[in-house]
């Protein structure tokens, strides 16, 4: 335990002679700087430049001062230029994008113009998509009345193509549907699925893949 005590009062005088020393040393460079700054007269060249250097300028270091305050005005200004610059920048880049849109709209003006043109000389027209089932192939059908703007449609109906045992061509209806009603899946009847070799489930596996507008 005495041990301890004696260890803990070397360490304590260890650090007191440390900050002994920075005090001291920190007290020894104020005297010094002191001294000097009495020894030295303030309009002495070498010594402005050296508090100039040294970031302390007396208010008779005009020439360092207005040194100083240049340089800061320079930096300023270039910042301000360099923010300036690239203002510019976006602006022209926002000016570029807004020709390059403006384009674009009236191509889109121009092509919708020329769709409703088509449109408009024509009472109907249907448009059909295909999906490969098996060895077959689904059909949907669309009858529409207007496409361009509403998307009008009058009806719409799906069957699969296959060709029969007998090397005959056959189109099963699968659905139909008409605008604002759930699609109409009525089972073919008994004949045609034997004479295609359909079941009940084949025909409800093939219609899952119709395609028909939303009600």
């Amino acid at each position: 335990m005495t041990g301890l005590k004696m260890i803990g009062q070397v360490s304590a005088f260890a650090v007191s002679a440390a900050m002994g020393t920075v005090v001291v040393g920190a007290i020894g460079v104020i005297v010094a700087y002191s001294v000097l700054t009495t020894m030295i007269p303030a309009d002495d060249t070498l010594w402005g430049d050296a508090r100039c250097y040294l970031g302390v300028p007396l208010q008779t270091d005009s020439v360092c001062i207005q040194d100083q305050l240049n340089r800061a005005l320079k930096e300023q200004e270039a910042a301000h230029q360099q923010r300036e610059q690239e203002m510019v920048q976006k602006i022209s880049a926002l000016e570029t994008e807004k020709v390059h849109l403006e384009t674009a709209r009236r191509g889109f003006e121009e092509k919708l113009d020329t769709l409703e043109s088509m449109e408009a000389k024509v009472s109907t027209f249907t448009l059909f998509t295909r999906k490969a089932w098996r060895q077959y192939e689904v059909t949907s059908g669309v009858n529409y009345t207007s496409f361009v703007k509403d998307q009008a449609w009058s009806k719409a109906w799906c069957y699969v193509s296959i060709t029969t045992p007998r090397g005959l061509p056959l189109h099963i209806q699968l659905a139909t549907q008409e605008p604002g009603k759930l699609p109409d899946a009525s089972d073919p009847e008994a004949a045609v699925r034997e004479e295609a070799g359909f079941s009940v489930s084949d025909i409800a596996e093939a219609r899952s893949h119709c395609q028909l507008p939303t009600p």
